[in-house]
C-alpha cells in the first residue's frame, strides 16, 4: 500500500510539472504540415505567440513549410534541428518558403535569435525586389547556422532603428539579387563570422556585404563569389542621426572570387576600417575609393585581379598599405595603383609581379610614400603616368627591381 502511495504522489508531481510547461513550441503541435504546399502561417504565428508567452523557443521540425506573411520575433528564438553539415548543403536544415513581398520573411526584434534554418524564395522571380529575407530591428540579435536562397536581399537592418549589438554567424547565401548582408546602425561591438554570398544565377550588380554606420564592427571569414562588388562601405541610410560617421572596425581573413571589384569605399562618411590578411581574387579592382573622408589601413592581403588598377583612388582620404601581394594573371596595361586624387598614401614591405606598371600620380595626389618594396622586373615601366601637381609631395626611394 505504501508503494502504492508513492507512486500515485510521484505520478501526480510529473503531472504537475509537465502540465503547460513544454521546453518548445513545436510549430506540428499547431498544425503545420511542412509539406512545401500547404500555407503554414497560422501554425507558425500561433507558436510565436506561445513562445513569446512561455517563454521557451519555437521548434521548427525538418520539412518545408510555406509562409504567406510576416513572423515577427521579440525577445525569443526560433530553432531548426542540427544542420548537420555546413549550411552549403541545405537537406538537414528545415526550410521556410517565403511565399509574399508583404514584408520581410522574418522581422527579427529586440533580444530574439535564429537558428539552424534555411528561408527559401522563388527562383522563377528573379527580378522581383522582395524585402529583405531577414529585417534586424534592436538589439541583441543572434542569427545562425542559417540558408538563405534566391532572396533579393538576405541580411538588412531597419534603416532608423539600427540592430545593436548583433552576432551572425555561419550563414551562407546563395543568388540574391541585391545585397547579401547589408549592415548598418550596429553598437560596439557587433560580430560576423564565417559568412558567404555566392552568385550562382551570376545576377548583375550584386553586392556580397555592405557597411554603413556601424560604431565598432568585427568582421572574420566573410567570402563573396562573383557577385560584382563583394564589400561597400557607404553612407547611412538617408534620416539616420549620425550622417557624417561610417563603419569603425576590422576585417580579418576575408575574400573574394570571381568578383569585379572586391572592396568599394564611397559616400562621405567617416570610414575607418582595418583590412588584415586574406584573398582577393577578382576580375578588376581590389580597393577603390571615392571618398575623401575614409581611412583605411590594409596589411598581409594577397591581390590578384586584372583589366583595372588594384588600388584605384580617385578620391580618398588616408591609406596605409603594407605586406600585401600583388599580381596579375596576365600582362595588363593598367598600374597597380592609381594615385589619381588622394591626402595620403603610403606603401611599403608590397611586393609587385612583373604583369602592370606599378604607379600612376595624378596632379592632386598628396603625400605618396612608396619605399622599401620589391617590384619584379618587367618590359612594363615603373609610371604609367606621372602628373604630379604642384602641391604633390612624392617619396620613392630605397625600393628593389624596378626603378622610375
Amino acid at each position: 500500500m505504501k508503494n502504492l502511495f508513492l507512486s500515485f504522489l510521484i505520478i501526480c508531481a510529473a503531472c504537475s510539472v509537465f502540465a503547460g510547461t513544454e521546453s518548445v513550441a513545436n510549430v506540428k503541435d499547431f498544425g503545420a504540415k511542412g509539406d512545401g504546399v500547404t500555407d503554414d502561417t497560422r501554425a507558425f504565428k500561433k507558436a510565436v505567440t506561445l513562445s513569446r508567452e512561455r517563454k521557451i523557443p519555437v521548434f521548427v521540425p525538418r520539412g518545408e513549410y510555406r509562409l504567406t506573411d510576416t513572423l515577427d520575433l521579440r525577445e525569443q528564438s526560433l530553432k531548426g534541428g542540427e544542420p548537420g553539415a555546413w549550411n552549403a548543403d541545405s537537406a538537414p536544415m528545415a526550410r521556410l518558403i517565403i511565399d509574399h513581398e508583404k514584408g520581410p520573411g522574418l522581422h527579427m526584434k529586440k533580444s530574439s535569435s535564429l537558428y539552424g534554418i534555411a528561408l527559401m524564395y522563388d527562383e522563377k522571380k528573379p527580378d522581383t525586389r522582395f524585402p529583405p529575407a531577414i529585417l534586424l530591428d534592436g538589439v541583441g540579435i543572434n542569427l545562425q547556422n542559417l540558408r538563405l536562397q534566391y532572396c533579393w536581399d538576405g541580411i538588412a537592418c531597419h534603416p532608423k532603428n539600427g540592430a545593436g549589438r548583433v552576432n551572425i554567424e555561419n550563414v551562407f547565401i546563395v543568388s540574391c539579387g541585391g545585397c547579401g548582408v547589408s549592415i548598418s546602425g550596429t553598437l560596439d561591438i557587433a560580430t560576423l563570422r564565417n559568412i558567404e554570398v555566392w552568385n550562382n544565377l551570376h545576377r548583375p550588380n550584386v553586392t556580397a556585404f555592405s557597411f554603413g554606420y556601424n560604431d565598432g564592427i568585427s568582421c572574420l571569414r566573410l567570402f563573396s563569389m562573383s557577385n560584382h562588388t563583394g564589400f561597400r562601405a557607404t553612407d547611412p541610410p538617408e534620416g539616420w542621426r549620425r550622417p557624417d560617421k561610417g563603419t569603425w572596425g576590422t576585417f580579418t581573413d576575408c575574400a573574394t572570387d570571381a568578383t569585379s571589384i572586391s572592396w568599394d569605399i564611397s559616400g562621405r562618411a567617416e570610414h575607418q576600417l582595418g583590412i588584415t590578411g586574406g584573398l582577393y581574387w577578382g576580375h578588376h579592382k581590389f580597393l577603390q575609393i571615392s571618398n575623401p573622408n575614409a581611412r583605411l589601413v590594409v596589411s598581409g592581403c594577397q591581390i590578384k585581379d586584372n583589366g583595372a588598377p588594384s588600388l584605384d583612388l580617385s578620391d580618398a582620404g588616408q591609406l596605409t598599405v603594407s605586406g600585401c601581394s600583388f599580381g596579375r594573371a596576365m600582362n595588363c596595361a593598367y598600374p597597380f595603383v592609381n594615385a589619381k586624387k588622394v591626402k595620403s598614401l603610403s606603401l611599403t614591405g608590397c611586393t609587385f609581379d612583373e604583369n602592370s606598371p606599378v604607379l600612376s600620380i595624378g596632379p592632386e595626389c598628396g603625400y605618396l610614400f612608396f619605399t622599401g618594396n620589391l617590384i619584379q622586373p618587367s618590359d612594363h615601366p615603373f609610371f604609367r603616368e606621372d602628373k604630379r601637381g604642384a602641391g604633390s609631395n612624392v617619396m620613392i626611394s630605397g625600393n628593389m627591381g624596378r626603378t622610375p
